[in-house]
């Protein structure tokens, strides 16, 4: 980090020329070739980058191809690479301002904007800046007042940023890589351990003898415990979350505000699900914690024979992506937002059931394995903002007097 203060000091120690966006190169638009042409489309093989493909993986994945036809017989342009994509038009902006680093040739739909900097600037250092900027930028620039939110392009391109001699750009995206790669490592082993807790937690069930083939009816009876809605009383509805997250309380609601007029009560350790989302593994347990909450008719709860099955274990099971499969190739209705896992195909899904030692010896295993994963967690975390942290110190050049 001190090699980074001696090379301010050695080359700008009367500050840094900043430069507005739009005078740092060349900032190339797109467009989508006529999906009706299918010789636009067709075996392509030139990349054409969209909007969702910065959102999603920040340009390292691109998605699109067209074809040199495209090219050829409509504006559409090639852009060198490396360039740096925004996102200039999408809703995606009500949250957060997309901005990507693309290191190979690429064409791109209307939505998005390419820069191409002059000589003496480096892409990477321009991509680092603006993504400690793009939070600012995004309060300043981005118009929300429409059905789609979009960039203003002339507050955009007259935004600045520092731009230091080339050698102390190239200095400070070193340090910036190496944090990202620091990240990505981090990324890439919870990846693993979330694979390897799968793996081991299914061979434990493979390797046992003994395992009865049940349908859930037969281990698990609804309750139906029901409230009425009273205008003046607060009232703490459940959800659960998405990707085997579990349960929660959201926040306390007067009656009055609640459309349903009946809700129901919860007791602690009844295994509960969301029946719209089954898709996304929207399952869970009413722990202690949330007992005291209340749910719709879309969240049925079900109390477990504690002589034959554990919550917990029930729970890691419905975590299974393959059993979440299932499950989802069983949801019923004419679209996503209608489609329903109903209680009586809860009460016919059929399971392995282990006898309760090893069930717990699962649980337990699985909770070795998400302590691990929420200690990795946690490191990562630590080093994202120690990555902030000296991403916008060292970006904090003083202005050099004109």
């Amino acid at each position: 980090m001190s090699q980074v203060a001696d090379l301010i000091q050695q080359h700008v120690p009367d500050g840094v020329e900043y430069k507005t966006l739009g005078e740092l190169g060349t900032w190339t638009g797109g467009i989508t070739p006529s999906k009706a042409n299918p010789k636009y489309w067709d075996r392509g093989t030139v990349p054409w980058v969209t909007s969702m493909d910065i959102s999603a993986t920040g340009g390292s994945e691109i998605r699109g191809l067209v074809t040199e036809a495209a090219l050829r017989e409509t504006s559409l342009r090639l852009v060198a690479g490396p360039s740096i994509a925004v996102v200039m038009r999408s809703n995606i902006l009500r949250r957060f301002l997309p901005i990507g680093y693309i290191d190979i040739d690429t064409s791109a739909n209307q939505d998005l904007r390419l820069l191409t900097p002059v000589d003496g600037i480096d892409s990477r250092y321009v991509f680092w800046a603006l993504q400690a900027d793009s939070e600012r930028i995004r309060q300043a620039c981005v118009r929300t007042d429409g059905s789609m939110a979009a960039v203003n392009s002339k507050a955009f391109f007259e935004w600045r940023i520092p731009v230091p001699p080339l050698v102390v750009q190239r200095n400070l995206v070193t340090i910036f890589d190496a944090f990202n790669e620091l990240e990505g490592c981090l990324q890439a082993e919870m990846g693993l351990r979330r694979e390897q807790q799968v793996a081991v937690v299914s061979n434990q069930l493979a390797t046992q003898g003994t395992v009865d083939r049940v349908a859930l009816g037969n281990v698990a009876t609804q309750v139906i415990e029901p409230v009425k809605v009273e205008p003046n009383v607060q009232y703490v509805n459940l959800g659960v979350k998405w990707y085997g997250e579990g349960a929660f309380a959201r926040e306390p609601k007067y009656g009055r505000d609640i459309k349903a007029k009946t809700l129901y009560k919860v007791r602690p350790g009844q295994f509960i699900y969301n029946r719209m989302f089954v898709t996304e593994g929207s399952f869970g347990i009413v722990t202690p914690e949330i007992a005291h909450g209340v749910v719709s008719n879309e969240f049925p709860v079900f109390e477990l024979d504690a002589s034959r099955i554990l919550p917990e274990w029930l729970y890691l099971k419905f975590r299974d992506p393959y059993i979440v499969s299932v499950v989802a190739g069983q949801a019923s209705g004419g679209t996503k937002s209608r489609r329903r896992w109903k209680e009586e195909q809860f009460n016919a899904f059929v399971i392995d059931l282990p006898p309760l030692d090893v069930q717990r010896e699962m649980v337990r295993i699985d909770s070795a394995f998400r302590d691990l994963r929420q200690a990795i967690n946690a490191e990562l975390v630590s080093r994202q903002q120690q990555f902030a942290y000296y991403r916008d110190r060292f970006l904090a050049f003083e202005e050099a007097v004109a």
